[in-house]
């Protein structure tokens, strides 16, 4: 089973006029409170990120200097010094950075200079992620992060119990599936594994005296794989596997509605010229109306587009 051992936690601490926030909205709190609880788990380290604005920065820079507040990176580093010394409570190795520019460009170089093995954010703003991620700091990394994206949606308190694996039958729906038995195994969770099967047509289509594999038999050609990957891992609540036809997208959004799913994980892959961009336009768009958290992964051949400065 996956195991985590270097956790970034992306923390939002939005200015309110001159001064910083000292309120997380609920999806920064959940990231919080995930990133802890993934910590302990993993015997991870913890490191709670908050990347201030440059422009916003820069005008309380220049506000400190004409009054006696504080300093804005001394504010910043003292509200994220409460999330460490909780962290520490819970017998975590944790620490924090302030950090100034571009969210999602500075996590990424975060990630890339300590080797963080996983990212966990919230959405800029409460609501549905239909309308916060696209163009947010959690779009920009899910296309570009090299490692493992949390994508956080507020569970009131309630802990997860339910997650759902969309399994490519590749190397990436391995590793989707891989962490998806390390959370069902660790927090007793019920798995469900989906796989979109594209249907062949049925006849002999070449002319040639060759027909197209049975439906039937490549929905349980699929299914048996999916088998071979749960095999020796024994489960709490027997896993849910169903095989559709076509892309699975408006399957999986069924399904997380359906079965009340926490958590999505998914693979992203890379396209020619288009170096970590989501598989098509599909992925963005169950993506854009998922109404649960999201764990997306990248496959090994993944190539970061972005450099240390």
């Amino acid at each position: 089973m996956h195991e985590f051992r270097r956790i970034l936690v992306g923390v939002d601490l939005s200015f309110q006029g001159k001064s910083l926030s000292g309120v997380l909205s609920p999806p920064t709190e959940e990231a919080v409170e995930r990133g802890m609880l993934l910590a302990t788990q993993n015997g991870a380290e913890l490191c709670f990120a908050a990347v201030l604005d440059a422009g916003d920065t820069t005008e309380r820079l220049i506000h400190d200097a004409r009054t006696d507040d504080p300093n804005v990176f001394d504010e910043a580093h003292a509200l994220l010094g409460q999330f460490v010394q909780k962290a520490r409570q819970r017998q975590i190795n944790a620490e924090a950075r302030v950090l100034v520019g571009k969210s999602w460009l500075k996590l990424i170089q975060e990630v890339l200079k300590f080797n963080h093995d996983l990212v966990v954010v919230g959405t800029r703003h409460e609501g549905f992620v239909d309308r916060v991620l696209f163009g947010s700091t959690a779009i920009k990394l899910l296309r570009k992060c090299p490692c493992p994206v949390w994508v956080a949606k507020p569970s009131g308190g309630k802990p997860l119990s339910s997650v759902l694996v969309a399994h490519d039958l590749g190397a990436v729906g391995r590793y989707a599936l891989d962490m998806g038995l390390g959370l069902a195994l660790s927090e007793d969770l019920q798995l469900s594994v989906i796989h979109g099967l594209e249907q062949l047509p049925v006849g002999d289509v070449t002319g040639l005296g060759f027909s197209s594999p049975d439906v039937k038999v490549l929905h349980q050609e699929a299914h048996d794989r999916i088998l071979v990957d749960l095999e020796g891992v024994e489960l709490s609540h027997p896993p849910q596997i169903r095989i559709i036809n076509g892309r699975p997208e408006s399957a999986i959004l069924e399904m997380v509605e359906e079965n009340s799913i926490d958590l999505l994980i998914m693979g992203t892959l890379g396209r020619t010229g288009l170096r970590g961009v989501l598989t098509g336009n599909t992925a963005e768009r169950i993506l854009a109306r998922l109404q649960c958290s999201l764990l997306a992964v990248k496959p090994d051949e993944f190539h970061c587009p972005i450099e240390l400065e």
